[in-house]
């Protein structure tokens, strides 16, 4: 339930803070003090769009806070979990944070963390039934029609049966379908490894072959002048009679001679020069070879041209670079084993998603006779609600239209149609119902099925439209009763709602030093019987006193 409203720099509410108890709370207050303005700030918490510029003439922001305590079990925990938003120091406890800058930018935080608005779309209607003349109430929404059957201790067993067999074949269904999904791509992807494969196979590249031949292509395309230099580089060292190979022939010569005028010297020097002679005479022996072992025909190079762009049409069927083609062949390979080692098992799967869905469809027969049952009582009892609520002549018609195939709710679609005027038949609710008759509808509504309706809290407002005397007292012993279960808020101009309030809060404003505020204070003991007496026509006589203590007497005893 809604246990603290904080609201600061809202229109005239500057800083507004509500401790809210369980049961039955009754605003009240005269009309422009602000009391709608509570209630739009606790619209806006919730997610809803703000009606004109919220922040109060100038602050730079407007911020309300809404605090909810949340049951041990209940859908919300779930809801919360599943979106990674529960508070794991406090999981029984929610908090709504939204501020608005005066330029109209807002912020929505849920537990502390930074949300879309669309974070609070499964939330939203589970927290708070918030109707007025202006709102879009659950009332409206055929889901809420369908959980008024659902929820109900009768056929609650029967819902809970159905959704577990439905999400037990939609499991299976999903992955039948997943399998039928794999077992085309599975088809085609193989046909596809066969086929690269068997490239792979006959081309059979080797590691690093295409960096390899393409400089032997490099050195291929050059043949010529590579054998022209190497020639010439010959030429100069060991052929010809200016060759390295002469000159050092010559210079050993001569160190004989040195020789023999210093041995010691000479000697060492000889061996260093005839080292040099050897590795000048196998230098030149190599280069020698080089040219000649170069080959000069050009069907050479063309295979190996062939051979280079036949390994990149390769690389390029892999997407990789010429140094990654032997690991994505093996990776190739590795998938192509696994894809034949896998058994189509999609028939299997579809044959248990059938046999599931036949469940399905008994749970759901079951659950549609469950559910017609139980209309004629529910629409009973809130038809005899609404005639205590002076709509004596509403009724209600709970309808149900097959759907084309199991939903996840049923096999039916749940949807409540009325007449408020004799004689001017049935219609959908947005149609027909005003303000203040979906307000009686929803208070009659949630009167039959109370105790089992998964709401936490429920706001009226102007579900006093149209009413009053005995029928007043009756919606204020209507409210009393369902606060026991949930709590609930009311915002009402009349004294015999306001007496039957667990807590009775009383909005006005005050100016001061130009500037208005609007405040919200508990009214108790004999200032209950003041605040009455005002709503009773503002007399403060004996008789008025004394009839406010009347009402309080009625109300509360």
């Amino acid at each position: 339930m809604l246990v603290q409203l904080s609201v600061k720099n809202v229109a005239t509410l500057a800083h507004v803070e509500l401790d809210i108890p369980p049961g039955l709370v009754v605003l009240t207050g005269e009309t422009g003090a602000g009391k709608s303005l509570l209630i739009e700030s606790l619209r806006f918490a919730l997610g809803n769009r703000a009606k004109g510029n919220l922040v109060r003439h100038g602050a730079e922001y407007a911020e309300v806070v809404a605090v909810f305590h949340l049951p041990s079990i209940h859908p919300v925990r779930s809801i919360l979990k599943e979106d990674e938003l529960e508070d794991p120091d406090e999981p029984d406890r929610l908090v709504l944070r939204r501020v608005v800058k005066s330029g109209g930018r807002s912020v929505l935080q849920v537990n502390g963390v930074t949300v879309p608005l669309r974070a609070l779309d499964r939330l939203r209607p589970i927290l708070i039934d918030l109707t007025s003349q202006h709102d879009h109430v659950r009332l409206m929404d055929r889901e809420h029609h369908r959980e008024t059957l659902d929820t109900h201790p009768d056929v609650r067993p029967s819902y809970a049966e159905y959704r577990l067999t439905y999400l037990a074949w939609q499991e299976l269904h999903e992955r039948a379908m997943n399998l039928k999904r794999k077992a085309r791509a599975r088809a085609e992807r193989l046909d596809y490894l066969n086929f690269l494969l068997e490239e792979c196979e006959g081309l059979a590249p080797k590691e690093n072959e295409e960096d390899e031949l393409e400089q032997l292509w490099r050195r291929l395309s050059h043949a010529e002048e590579l054998q022209r230099i190497s020639g010439d580089i010959n030429l100069v060292l060991d052929s010809g009679d200016r060759s390295v190979q002469s000159s050092l022939s010559e210079a050993a010569t001569r160190l004989s001679e040195l020789a023999r005028l210093d041995e010691k010297t000479g000697e060492k020097l000889f061996e260093r020069l005839e080292s040099i002679q050897a590795e000048v005479q196998d230098l030149a022996q190599t280069i020698r070879d080089y040219g000649l072992d170069i080959d000069t025909d050009s069907s050479t190079r063309s295979e190996i041209e062939e051979r280079i762009e036949a390994l990149k049409k390769l690389r390029k069927r892999f997407g990789c670079s010429s140094s990654e083609l032997l690991k994505c062949i093996d990776k190739a390979k590795e998938e192509q084993e696994d894809l034949d080692g896998v058994g189509d098992q999609a028939g299997e799967a579809e044959e248990k998603a059938e046999k599931a869905f036949e469940k399905v469809q008994k749970k759901g027969l079951k659950l549609r006779t469950t559910r017609k049952n139980t209309v004629e009582p529910i629409t009973k009892a809130i038809e005899e609600s609404l005639a205590q609520l002076k709509m004596p002549d509403a009724r209600l018609d709970i309808r149900s239209e097959s759907l084309e195939k199991a939903g996840a709710h049923g096999l039916d679609e749940i949807a409540i149609h009325a007449q408020t005027n004799p004689g001017e038949g049935f219609h959908p609710l947005e149609e027909i119902a005003s303000g203040g008759e979906l307000s009686r509808l929803l208070l009659a509504l949630k009167t039959a099925v109370r105790g089992s309706d998964p709401v936490l809290s429920t706001v009226f407002d102007e579900v006093d439209t149209g009413i009053g005397g005995e029928v007043a007292m009756t919606v204020g012993r209507l409210l009393h009763g369902l606060a026991k279960d949930s709590q609930v808020l009311c915002i009402s101009h009349l004294p015999q709602i306001a007496a039957a309030a667990d807590v009775h809060l009383h909005v006005r404003k005050r100016i001061e030093e130009g500037r208005t505020y609007t405040e919200v204070e508990e009214i108790k003991g004999q200032d209950r019987v003041r605040v009455l007496s005002e709503l009773l026509g503002g007399s403060d006589s004996k008789g008025a006193k004394a009839h406010a203590e009347d009402l309080l007497r009625l109300a509360q005893g």
